[in-house]
C-alpha cells in the first residue's frame, strides 16, 4: 500500500493537470495488471509443483531487487520540496484542508468503493471456486489471469474515454457498468444459473468498470493538492483500508458455502459506485489548492 500511496503522488507531482495524472494512472495500472496477469498463475504453478513456500520465497526475491533499483534509481519528481512540511502545525494545516475538501472526498469514495467490490471477490472467490467448486489452485490462477486481463482492457477503454470525455464523465460510464454487472451477477444468483463462467461474465464487467475507476479516482483524490500530494494519496489509501476492513468482517461473518455473501456484497457495491459517479462526482472541481 506504501508504493502504491508514492507512485501516485509521484503522478500529481509530474502532472499538473488531473486528465493528464488520471491517463498516466491508467498506463501504470495498465501494467500492474499485466503483471497479475502473470504472477497470479505463476503463484499458482509454482504452489502446485513445489509448494507455498516457494511461491512465498519467489515473492521476496522479486521485491528485493525492485527495492534495490528503486534505491539507486528513482529520481527525486518534486521540484520545489517544502522544507517545513513535516513541522506538526504545517501536518495538521494540511490534513485539515485535505479532509474539508468536497473533491477529495468524492474520489476516495469511488476509489473505496470500487476497490470494495474486487476486495470482495480476492477473499472469497478462493474459497467458493477451489473448495466448493473443487478448482484446482492453477485453474484458479488462469482465472485471476483472465480476470486481470479484463482489468487491463478497462484501463485502455479509460485512456480512450479521456480523450473525449472529461473525468466526472468518464466515472459515470464507469459507474454505470460497474452498476450492470453487479445487478446481473445477483439475477444469476438468484435464478442459479449453473456455471463458472455464469458467475465470471458479471465480474468480468465489475473488473473492467474497475479498470475505468480506479485510474480516475486516484488522479481526483490528488488534483487539489499539488503540494500536498503524499498526504492526499495517504488519507485516501486510509479511508480505503478502513472500509476494505469493514467489508472484509461483514465478509467473514455471512460467507458460507453459497455465492449469495459475495454477490450480494458486489452488488451493493456497484449501487454505492453508480451513486457517487452520478450523484457525487459531478459536483467536485478539480482546483488547485496552496497549502503553504
Amino acid at each position: 500500500m506504501t508504493s502504491i500511496m508514492c507512485a501516485r503522488a509521484l503522478v500529481r507531482d509530474l502532472f499538473d493537470n488531473p486528465v493528464a495524472g488520471a491517463r498516466l494512472m491508467s498506463q501504470g495500472l495498465t501494467g500492474l495488471g499485466v503483471l497479475a496477469c502473470i504472477s497470479t498463475p505463476l503463484g499458482g504453478f509454482l504452489t502446485d509443483l513445489f509448494g507455498w513456500r516457494v511461491a512465498l520465497t519467489f515473492l521476496a526475491i522479486v521485491s528485493s531487487t525492485l527495492l534495490f533499483l528503486l534505491f539507486f534509481w528513482l529520481e527525486e519528481t518534486l521540484k520545489y520540496p517544502n522544507p517545513n512540511a513535516l513541522k506538526p502545525a504545517n501536518f495538521l494545516k494540511t490534513w485539515r484542508s485535505i479532509l474539508r475538501n468536497y473533491t477529495f472526498w468524492s474520489f476516495s469514495l469511488l476509489q473505496a468503493g470500487t476497490y470494495a467490490g474486487l476486495f470482495i471477490f480476492l477473499i472469497s472467490s478462493s474459497f467458493l471456486f477451489i473448495r466448493i467448486l473443487n478448482i484446482s489452485p492453477t485453474v484458479y490462477g488462469l482465472l485471476m489471469f483472465s480476470m486481470s486481463a479484463s482489468f487491463i482492457v478497462g484501463t485502455l477503454i479509460c485512456r480512450r474515454l479521456l480523450l473525449r470525455f472529461s473525468i466526472p464523465q468518464t466515472v459515470a460510464i464507469g459507474g454505470s457498468i460497474s452498476l450492470i454487472g453487479g445487478t446481473l451477477l445477483i439475477f444469476i444468483t438468484v435464478l442459479e444459473i449453473p456455471g463458472l463462467m455464469a458467475i465470471m461474465i458479471p465480474v468480468y464487467l465489475f473488473i473492467l468498470a474497475h479498470g475505468i475507476n480506479q485510474p480516475c479516482s486516484q488522479s481526483g483524490v490528488m488534483g487539489p493538492f499539488p503540494r500536498a500530494a503524499g498526504a492526499a494519496s495517504a488519507w485516501s489509501s486510509f479511508i480505503m483500508v478502513v472500509i476494505t476492513f469493514g467489508v472484509g468482517y461483514l465478509m467473514g461473518l455471512f460467507m458460507g458455502d453459497s455465492i449469495y455473501p459475495m454477490a450480494l456484497g458486489i452488488w451493493f457495491c456497484s449501487i454505492f459506485i453508480a451513486l457517487v459517479t452520478w450523484l457525487v462526482v459531478p459536483h467536485a472541481a478539480c482546483r488547485s489548492v496552496d497549502l503553504n
